[in-house]
């Protein structure tokens, strides 16, 4: 019997396990594509992580037929089909996090997750919703030891704990105000925080303008983004995001920590911006009549591009004995801290309507980035 994923626990399936090369272990990967992290954050921002391959630790545990991968802040996955491993052992798992509420039913990737059928109070099965069953499937495995010496990004991210309030050196690229879309969510610390990235990992910077005596970088301007940064401070954690609260900031005088920085190659341009999430999903039924709609980006949007460009309506008919109605009036708020849009309703919506959203072509980031139109459809319910 599967249960439904509780707060701060994630049921995680496997497809097998494999041994990693020391390499994962250690950081001395270029990966594209990974995100290293910790269990706390893929359980707080499951959309953020839904679909996309993850590194994380823990200290493995068995209870009962279960094997589960711990933290020390409350917060563990459970494993299936790992092997060769016994309690107390610190481990590194790679695999693909996924928030099953966000597949339909029938979604073929399902079976390689090793989930046929979930069972919910009692003999009754419904389909789970976001954020109720997070899963990681497992592609490799191995054993991991901390290191020692020089802390690293990706060894602060996997394990804050170890270095908590503790003054570490980390080396990295600017990435802006998350102008890339590394991170979640921002900590809201102050007004010059950035990200900063080595590899599969980042981090958040916090407490310091990124400025020195030949160097002065904007966290809004993307011109700035792929510099390299010596940055010297404390490490911190802020709503489950791992921050270095900054005491110094230089230019990066030694090689990144992943190898040899091609300098002298144009960055890539900045990936678009998608929708992550939206709260209600797609065809969801029996919404509130005074619900409010909140949609998030995977990157910093423009304020100001909302304006004109979000519509909501009726479609199709309403009851039968049900008069003609307007569309309804809204009022679309931007959050740049959660990178976030929430759409009120100046009046409650109508009973057993099906609303469409619109989020119309025109809408991008600070730099321009557009984001393709977007449409939400959900029913509401009789109250």
């Amino acid at each position: 019997m599967l249960c439904r994923g509780t707060l701060r626990t994630l049921c995680a399936a496997s497809l097998g396990v494999w041994l990693l090369p020391p390499a994962l272990a250690t950081s001395q990967t270029t990966a594209t594509g990974v995100d290293s992290t910790q269990i706390a954050a893929l359980v707080r921002y499951p959309a953020f992580f839904h679909n996309r391959t993850v590194i994380v630790q823990g200290t493995v545990k068995t209870v009962g037929n279960d094997t589960w991968l711990e933290n020390s802040v409350d917060a563990r996955i459970r494993l299936l089909r790992l092997t060769g491993t016994s309690d107390g052992k610190p481990i590194q798992v790679r695999g693909i996090f996924v928030d099953v509420g966000r597949l339909p039913a029938n979604d073929p990737r399902l079976a390689r997750f090793g989930i046929e059928a979930l069972t919910v109070s009692g003999s009754r099965r419904e389909w789970p919703r976001p954020g109720e069953l997070l899963v990681v499937s497992v592609e490799r495995a191995a054993s991991y030891t901390a290191p020692s010496g020089q802390a690293s990004i990706h060894a602060v991210v996997l394990d804050p704990d170890r270095v908590q309030n503790q003054a570490v050196v980390v080396v990295g690229q600017f990435r802006g105000r998350n102008l890339v879309g590394d991170q979640p969510a921002a900590p809201g610390h102050d007004k010059w925080e950035f990200v900063l990235r080595n590899g599969s990992s980042s981090i958040w910077v916090v407490g310091r303008r990124p400025q020195g005596s030949d160097f002065n970088l904007d966290p809004a301007a993307p011109k700035d983004v792929g510099r390299w940064l010596r940055v010297s401070g404390v490490v911190r954690r802020l709503n489950d995001l791992v921050c270095v609260e900054a005491d110094a900031i230089e230019r990066g005088d030694r090689e990144p920590e992943t190898g040899p920085a091609s300098r002298a190659q144009p960055l890539p341009a900045l990936p678009a911006p998608e929708i992550t999430f939206s709260l209600p999903i797609e065809d969801e039924i029996d919404i509130s009549l005074k619900a409010v709609v909140r949609v998030q980006f995977s990157r910093v949007m423009k304020a100001e591009s909302f304006v004109g460009k979000v519509r909501a309506s009726y479609v199709g008919t309403g009851p039968a004995d049900a008069a003609p109605v307007r569309d309804p009036d809204l009022i679309a708020t931007y959050m740049p801290k959660d990178q976030v849009l929430v759409i009120s309703f100046t009046r409650p919506l109508e009973r057993f309507r099906r609303v469409k959203i619109d989020l119309l072509d025109g809408i991008s980031t600070p730099d321009g980035g557009a984001l393709k139109s977007w449409t939400l459809t959900f029913w509401t319910g009789g109250r």
